[in-house]
């Protein structure tokens, strides 16, 4: 199956929980202001079995935060959300294996969290009857240990009836906000509890409910309840096993109306949403809408069903295909703040909906995953703190985590590191020109991009391997160099007026003035090029690091369109007068370029930074403690490099020969441009050199927009060099439709045979013949033109080499290897572009900061392929699964007013997964 680029969802976890088979019952999303704790654990997801921890906490422990439940037979599963990383609780619950649980439901209140569970409880075949338990869980010290005392405040109640399914909602009684519990039974009732303080009582669902009471009558089994607050009404919809819908308004407990819609099968869910969360506060109420599920029949909408009932209503494409659709979520899958409907179904599908952009309310296939068992559960929440929902996916044999790919905000920061290269490279010689500074030792100034990048690269990756900061390895080095660069850049704006300050303000231009200055912007692009080399390696080991090997090519192909749309943008910037447009800011070009490019890399920095969860190294309290030396890990390197992996080593020999092409390029591209011109000018026109160099500027231009284009058009035309990694969305949408037969674009524009490797030596091929061509060019065009289709090449320098290293550095099998190898890498890859850039040094011209190879890369989570998991395999106890799986009905959540109703179902789940010693990392 060939990879699709543009996925939503990495899965990043599997597990099953449990000893021996056992249904999972329930799956509930809740909240609590008791936050996480307990750090995570060199085996991540942390699984804590034995019970209360009692090592050190983390510092932070505060806010409302969401996290989830999964009941089995006799134990609770919580994913208990942290920042940066998520710990799985494994909680016995029911002891004896005489109780089975039925169905469970977990709310928050008064501070404490509330586990409500209905068993079925036999003695050596007797019927014990069924009951209803409220564990109270009192607040601890943190929210771990606070589940775990789970069993320390029990309520009990014996009923007269089977349980189904248990929701919660707030109620009123004697004038006091309280929390009802709702138990639907299979005597055609819903049962209304609340907690006392001597116990559980039931209430009169009826009085409180009207709807409940009209139910009774009919004898039928509540399978599903959803609950919407709106415009201080409450709309209430229930479902049945005899396929009925019963909506019903009310405003402050009074019936407004009530319809009925009858379906022909049971209904196995019902939620309540919005077509879109973008909504001005000024602006009316969006209507809400209704979703049906069943066991039978396609899935429905029913629109405005606060005016309209069962009026309006469209159903589902294809919804009907996969067998009973068992569970529905909504959420806003692709960031665009429209909601889409995701549907998982007995057929072993994940199914996402996106409405057309139509007049006439229109729902077509987004997205579309096959899992190996049917889907019983479907929540999204978000795990990890970073600002974007994961997918929690429970199957019949255990839960799946898909994390958001953000591929777009993991490489957006190259977009401010590439405008900030564009505006050195545009404007540095010029600049230093015009300071006083010789032509002869203007190359020993832009020797400084090559050498910080022979000592940084490995510097930073010595450093940043170690890093145990809050923000992961890479972020701190990011942060300080964004930092330094900003800084930095402001001084090469304003260097006159700096030297200035140290000659004393004289008004007549002396010897020490002009020292003074040059040596200024000498030494602001010296620490200007470190500190870009310093962002650069933290960013694309960061890129290795968040990404599995399946998708870094795509990933480095998104950081090769950046990469050139922060070339376009910085072109295009110098190209046009920007000071008659922010005269406020500067009276130069150079002053309001390096604002801007300031603002664009803080900007880009920032995004990534807080929407990039990245790993975190946990220190490991037993080992010797060590003092981290760069110039021993200098040495490492440098011993190793010798050792190298032979696809590195062929790679950095290619790198080597490549950039002694690509260095004159850059260097002397503008000026030869420049000199054409001049020679097809002989005019007396003051502004000659002006008008040449803008030549050459506009030639670049030319060449990052082809650049670009290719950047975007070539990843569909090459074939995936890697396997595709299990556990991601495909797009199986069509694109058109040929007598019936699906027709995928991107598999006809595909060139059978171009791997990536192949359309680098093509690149590699086409840079030689337009250099071959250089002797012919004779006139400004035709120049302009071989240097625009180098743009082509240069796409592919910039994504291939990249994407090679991160596929066999994210690939290696052992984390402490995949270490060694990113740091010699970036040794090698350093050195072998100082020293094409040495042999250039005797001239003049426009330097290009060269991208060096990412530094120390290895994913560190290793997806388990549990939805691999076959019959076979749990039977010879190689799986923890169960076959069997309970009330397969989903239950809404009436806990949340206003928000959308959360669905519980049974499932199963598992053993715990071997994991990486670090945190998840959330990609792009």
């Amino acid at each position: 199956m060939e990879e699709d680029h543009d996925e939503w969802f990495s899965e990043v976890h599997f597990s099953r929980f449990g000893t021996g088979r056992s249904n999972i019952y329930s799956l509930s999303r809740f909240e609590s202001e008791i936050g996480a704790g307990v750090p995570c654990s060199d085996e991540f997801p942390s699984a804590i079995r034995s019970g209360a921890y009692e090592g050190e906490l983390t510092d932070e422990r505060q806010g409302t935060r969401q996290h989830v439940v999964i009941a089995s037979s006799g134990e609770l599963a919580a994913l208990v959300s942290a920042r940066g990383y998520w710990n799985q609780l494994l909680i016995p619950f029911i002891p004896t294996k005489t109780e089975d649980m039925i169905s469970t439901h977990v709310y928050s209140h008064h501070g404490a969290l509330h586990v409500v569970v209905a068993s079925h409880a036999s003695e050596q075949g007797r019927d014990e009857g069924f009951s209803l338990r409220v564990c109270t869980c009192y607040p601890k010290d943190c929210l771990e240990n606070t589940l775990f005392g789970i069993n320390d405040h029990i309520h009990h109640l014996h009923i007269p009836y089977a349980p189904m399914q248990i929701w919660t909602s707030s109620i009123t009684r004697d004038n006091i906000e309280d929390v009802g519990i709702l138990v639907s039974g299979r005597d055609g009732r819903v049962h209304l509890y609340y907690l006392a303080s001597n116990g559980i009582r039931e209430l009169d669902a009826g009085d409180h409910f009207p709807i409940f009471g009209h139910l009774a009558e009919h004898k039928e089994s509540v399978l599903c309840i959803a609950r919407k607050q709106y415009e201080g009404n409450d709309l209430i919809a229930i479902g049945t096993n005899s396929g009925n819908i019963h909506l019903a308004l009310y405003r402050e407990g009074n019936e407004l109306w009530s319809e009925e819609h009858k379906l022909f099968s049971p209904i196995s869910s019902m939620t309540f949403f919005q077509t879109t969360t973008r909504r001005d506060a000024k602006a009316p109420l969006i209507a809400p809408n209704l979703l049906v599920t069943c066991a039978v029949e396609q899935a429905i909408v029913f629109h405005a069903v606060n005016t309209n009932a069962f009026s309006q209503h469209l159903t589902l494409p294809e919804s009907e295909r996969h067998d009973s659709v068992l569970t529905a979520h909504i959420m806003d899958v692709d960031w665009d703040g429209d909601q889409e409907i995701l549907l998982g179904t007995y057929g072993r599908q994940v199914l996402i909906y996106k409405r057309a952009s139509t007049q006439q309310p229109l729902y077509y296939i987004l997205w579309q995953r096959s899992f190996a068992y049917p889907i019983y559960g479907i929540i999204s929440l978000d795990l990890n703190l970073d600002g974007l929902d994961e997918l929690v996916v429970v199957t019949m044999y255990g839960i799946h985590i898909l994390q958001p790919i953000k591929m777009f905000f993991l490489t957006v920061c190259l977009t401010g590191l590439q405008f900030t290269w564009s505006v050195e490279m545009a404007y540095g010689t010029p600049y230093l020109l015009s300071l006083g500074l010789s032509k002869s030792l203007m190359s020993l100034v832009w020797i400084a991009g090559p050498l910080s990048g022979l000592v940084m690269q490995p510097v930073v990756g010595a450093l940043s391997d170690k890093c145990h900061s809050p923000l992961g390895r890479r972020k701190p080095f990011i942060i300080t160099g964004t930092c330094i660069v900003v800084v930095v850049l402001l001084a090469i704006g304003w260097t006159r007026e700096i030297a200035d300050l140290f000659t004393g303000g004289r008004a007549d231009k002396t010897i020490t003035y002009q020292r003074a200055a040059i040596a200024i912007a000498v030494l602001s692009i010296y620490l200007l090029d470190f500190a870009i080399n310093t962002v650069q390696a933290s960013i694309r080991a960061l890129i290795v690091d968040s990404l599995p090997p399946s998708q870094q090519e795509s990933g480095n192909a998104w950081a090769g369109r950046l990469v050139g749309f922060g070339s376009v943008l910085g072109y295009l910037m110098g190209y046009i007068d920007l000071v008659s447009a922010f005269a406020f800011i500067g009276d130069t070009q150079l002053k309001v370029l390096v604002v801007l490019a300031s603002l664009v890399f803080i900007i880009t920095v920032a995004i990534t930074c807080t929407t990039v969860t990245e790993r975190i190294l946990i220190k490991d309290v037993s080992a010797k403690k060590t003092k981290t030396n760069p110039f021993n890990a200098i040495k490492e390197i440098l011993r190793h490099i010798r050792h190298l992996p032979g696809p590195i080593r062929r790679l950095c020999l290619v790198q080597f020969f490549a950039w002694m092409g690509w260095f004159p390029f850059m260097f002397y591209s503008t000026t030869w441009i420049a000199e054409i011109y001049t020679e097809n000018n002989l005019s007396d026109s003051p502004d000659l050199v002006g008008q040449a160099t803008r030549a050459g500027s506009y030639a670049f231009l030319v060449n990052s927009l082809v650049s670009l284009s290719a950047s975007v058009l070539l990843p569909i035309l090459v074939t995936p060099s890697s396997n595709d990694a299990p556990g991601h969305f495909r797009d199986d949408k069509p694109t058109f439709v040929i007598r019936g037969q699906e027709i995928h674009l991107e598999k006809i524009l595909r060139i059978p045979g171009l791997t990536l490797p192949r359309a680098w030596t093509a690149s590699h091929f086409l840079f030689f013949a337009i250099m071959l061509c250089t002797w012919l060019a004779s006139s400004v065009e035709t120049a302009s033109f071989l240097v625009s289709v180098i743009g082509v090449s240069w796409a592919v320098t910039m994504w291939a080499p990249f994407s090679l290293i991160g596929e066999h550095i994210s690939s290696s099998g052992e984390n402490a290897e995949s270490g060694r190898i990113g740091m010699n890498l970036n040794a090698t890859m350093s050195r072998l572009n100082v020293v094409p850039g040495a042999m250039n040094i005797e001239g003049g011209g426009i330097y290009q900061l060269v991208e060096t190879q990412e530094e120390e890369g290895r994913r560190g989570i290793e997806l388990n392929d549990g939805y691999n998991v076959d019959e076979q395999d749990l039977e010879d106890g190689k799986g923890n699964g169960a076959h069997g799986h309970g009330d397969k009905s989903p239950t809404a959540d009436l806990s949340d007013e206003g928000e959308e109703d959360d669905e519980t179902l049974g499932m199963q789940t598992s053993s715990k997964s071997t994991q990486e010693p670090y945190e998840a990392a959330s990609a792009g």
